[in-house]
Parts: C-alpha cells; sequence; structure tokens
C-alpha cells in the first residue's frame, strides 16, 4: 500500500477503489445476466425521442 500512497493522496487512491469496485460490480451483473460485452447499438430499440421526424 505504502507504493500507491506516493503515487496517489488519500481522495483519489479511494475514487479509484471505488471505481474498481463498480466495475467489478457491472462484470458480475453481466455474467448473471449474460449479455454479451459491446451488444448494444445506438438507436436499435427505436428512434429517439429527440430527432426529426420521419418524411
Amino acid at each position: 500500500m505504502g507504493e500507491r500512497r506516493r503515487h496517489y493522496d488519500e481522495d483519489r487512491l479511494a475514487a479509484r477503489v471505488s471505481l474498481i469496485a463498480l466495475i467489478n460490480a457491472y462484470d458480475r451483473m453481466n455474467v448473471s445476466v449474460q449479455q454479451p460485452a459491446g451488444d448494444y447499438r445506438p438507436g436499435r430499440f427505436g428512434r429517439p425521442s429527440h430527432s426529426a421526424p420521419a418524411p
């Protein structure tokens, strides 16, 4: 831990650990729903509400 403290202050180290924990949680949820990574395509579920009407 001493090596990390030389490079990061307490706030940055806490933010980094929190981000790693969040990514880990998302990975675990993704395993449970078996959604392939990178499978989403923008506009896949219909036209966004802010787009122009179709001609």
